[in-house]
């Protein structure tokens, strides 16, 4: 059947113009002929718009595929099936599954379900072996060399592509007893699903110089805390782990890591290491070897983690040595063995238990856990002895001092953090509390007291239920400070508030200091009428505050206080408040206290002449009374001539006053002033006035 169809032209001659239209429809019938044929070269268009028959014939001389949409070649597919005949896919399965190797075997597939993950779920228990003689390349599922892994990382990497989809997965040393050196076991990449990680060391030891021997840092899918349940748990078993560096196991991970039989732990860290919230190990109720070991512990429960060990036996093989204690529970760590026993030849030292914020809990008292010295808890920290005996309540770490909580005496509790006999803090029932830092002492304080000692036995401070405190040692005084309204006579004023004694043959100096802009250093005194919760206004004559300096004429009489006082000057109002200054003094040989000056009220300056309390003869504002005789340099000869320093001035004239001296006078002064002679002999030589401003005197002549 032609594809195409062509018109005849017909007699050119006779019809030209239809013959053109003919020619041109025919060569375009041609063109789109053409246009749906496939090209050789390439030339576009060359792509199929239907369906290609080959009509039985073949199609030779392909190339080899290169992309995912080119064909496959026969001899392509004898390459992929290894030269042999194409196998028969195993029939069943159903929507979703995936073929999956069951064995080494060429073939040997079957059906299994693949998760959403892209994770292998499992359909039946699986092992995975691992050899000295395997290769990380093998597959792990045969025991023999040639497809045994070499080590247990490589068994963990497999595992956890996995969905163990509730079954059960082994990871196995395949060598009977044998040595696996420096091949730790880094549980770091989780598998899914439930079901139960076996890690069987098959009577063989793991060993590692450079990390954990055992080491778990993941979120262990759906873990259960009971020893051998719950899905998801990981249990090792039948074999030695040792590491000459770190801890033999440890759980940094979350969920349950099952240490389960015949196992023999060596460590340079911990034997059992549970770190961080979620952790916990769960040891069986059979018999743990301890080999010999020098570490911070054999037992360790850090950050919250948990080790638990029931009717367990750790049977100590080889000497050990803890450097914080035999159990070790650390910030929020817990630690619980219930009938747990220890045995074997092998010596322990160091602590027994270390309890520091953490908590560890026993059945068979402070002696049950092996070492050198008694264990101890701080910081919190508890030591719980179950047993229930009078002597040792559950909270108790020791009936004597030490370190941690204990009994100092009957219906005491103390806490002492220095050392064996020594009490640092102690309450009793009688409403006594110490501080106390007396080496070997459990001196208690006296009733209804708070008590601080020295370390010199001394009495560092005590308050007692008289509202009383002391500072220092009242029989003889180091830098006393005393608040008291009654205290031992002699030691302060009577009526004294506060008193600051220094030591025999030292000064007492109290000390403000104040810095930046706009402070200072104030002694601010109060005094008013009425009581603290209502006070009412200062009154005349009422002292508001004293400065006294005094002595004493005995070992127990001060003398009275020298010093300066203010008093009120008149009845305080919110718009009057006047107050005058005395500076009080005692007469030589007398014992009565007088005022010396009085700076009053108004402004004026009163010297002598007063009565304590009195200001008197108040000469006003700007003006001076003297009582008394007033002498002008005494303790100065009189000068030849006059001096400027010897003179009285008055006014704001310059040099203007009255002058004295020996002689004719010589000084200058200005117009006016007088000066006096002191060996004037006649009537014209004891008086002078100055006429010129400068050194020129007129004599003047008295009657006499």
């Amino acid at each position: 059947m032609s594809k195409i169809t062509l018109s005849n032209i017909g007699s050119i001659p006779d019809n030209p113009t239809s013959a053109a239209n003919t020619i041109d429809t025919n060569n375009a019938t041609i063109q789109a002929a053409f246009d749906n044929t496939l090209s050789r070269d390439g030339t576009s268009p060359n792509t199929m718009a239907s369906t290609l028959d080959m009509d039985s014939n073949r199609i030779v001389n392909l190339p080899a595929p290169v992309g995912l949409t080119e064909p496959l070649r026969l001899t392509d597919a004898n390459t992929l099936n290894g030269g042999g005949t194409i196998q028969a896919i195993p029939t069943g399965g159903t929507s979703g599954q995936v073929l999956t190797k069951n064995s080494s075997t060429n073939y040997d597939v079957s059906w299994s379900a693949s998760t959403s993950t892209g994770r292998t779920q499992l359909l039946a228990n699986r092992t995975y072996y691992v050899r000295t003689g395997g290769n990380d390349s093998n597959t792990g599922l045969v025991n023999d060399d040639a497809h045994a892994l070499a080590t247990f990382n490589k068994g963990i990497d497999l595992i956890s592509a996995l969905d163990f989809n509730g079954f059960n997965v082994t990871l196995m040393a395949g060598n009977v007893g044998a040595t696996y050196t420096n091949n730790p076991i880094l549980i770091n990449k989780a598998w899914a699903g439930t079901g139960l990680l076996t890690i069987d060391l098959n009577g063989g030891t793991v060993t590692s110089n450079t990390t954990k021997a055992l080491l778990n840092t993941i979120i262990i899918p759906n873990a259960g805390a009971t020893f051998g349940t719950g899905p998801g748990n990981i249990l090792v078993q039948n074999g030695t782990l040792s590491s000459s560096v770190f801890s033999a196991v440890q759980n940094a991970g979350v969920g349950t890591l099952l240490i389960g039989a015949n196992m023999s732990l060596q460590y340079a860290e911990y034997a059992l290491e549970a770190t961080g919230t979620g952790a916990i190990i769960n040891v069986g109720s059979g018999t743990y070897n301890i080999l010999a070991s020098t570490g911070t512990g054999l037992v360790g429960a850090l950050y919250g983690a948990s080790v638990y060990a029931v009717s367990t036996v750790f049977n100590i093989t080889g000497n050990i040595s803890s450097t914080a204690g035999t159990f070790y529970a650390l910030d929020a760590g817990i630690i619980a063995a219930t009938s747990c026993s220890f045995t074997g030849a092998g010596v322990v030292t160091g602590p027994r238990f270390l309890a520091d914020a953490g908590i560890i809990e026993t059945v068979g008292g402070l002696n049950l856990i092996p070492g050198s010295s008694a264990g101890y808890a701080i910081n919190g920290g508890v030591y719980k002895n179950s047993t229930g005996t009078a002597a040792q309540p559950a909270m108790n770490v020791s009936s004597t001092a030490g370190y941690g909580f204990f009994t100092p005496a009957a219906n005491q509790f103390g806490i002492a953090v220095g050392g064996t006999n020594q009490l640092d803090y102690g309450i009793t029932n009688a409403s006594k509390w110490t501080f106390n830092a007396v080496p070997v002492t459990t001196t208690l304080a006296s009733t209804s007291s708070l008590t601080f000692l020295t370390n010199t036995s001394g009495l560092a401070a005590t308050v007692t239920s008289g509202q009383k405190w002391g500072f220092g040692t009242e029989t003889n005084p180091q830098a006393t400070f005393v608040v008291s309204n009654n205290v031992t006579t002699g030691l302060v004023v009577s009526g004294a508030m506060a008193s600051f004694i220094a030591a025999d043959s030292n000064s007492a100096l109290v000390r403000l200091d104040t810095y930046g802009t706009g402070v200072n250093s104030s002694f601010v005194l109060n005094s008013s009428r009425g009581t603290a919760a209502s006070p009412t206004s200062s009154q005349n004559g009422d002292i508001l505050g004293f400065f006294q300096a005094a002595g004493r004429a005995n070992s127990t009489s001060p003398s009275a206080g020298n010093g300066l006082a203010a008093f009120a000057s008149e009845n305080y109002t919110l718009t009057t408040t006047g107050a005058y200054l005395q500076a009080l003094i005692t007469n030589t040989g007398t014992t009565n206290r007088i005022p010396s000056v009085t700076f009053q009220a108004s402004g004026g300056l009163s010297i002598g002449g007063q009565t304590l309390g009195a200001p008197a003869n108040d000469p006003g504002a700007g003006g001076l009374n003297i009582t008394g005789t007033a002498t002008l340099n005494s303790a100065v000869a009189t000068p030849a001539g006059g001096s400027t320093s010897a003179r009285l001035l008055f006014g704001t004239t310059a040099g203007f006053g009255i002058y004295y001296g020996s002689g004719a006078p010589t000084v200058s002064a200005a117009q006016g002033s007088i000066y006096i002679r002191s060996d004037g002999s006649s009537t014209s030589t004891r008086l002078y006035v100055n006429t010129t401003g400068s050194t020129t005197w007129t004599n003047f002549t008295s009657a006499t």
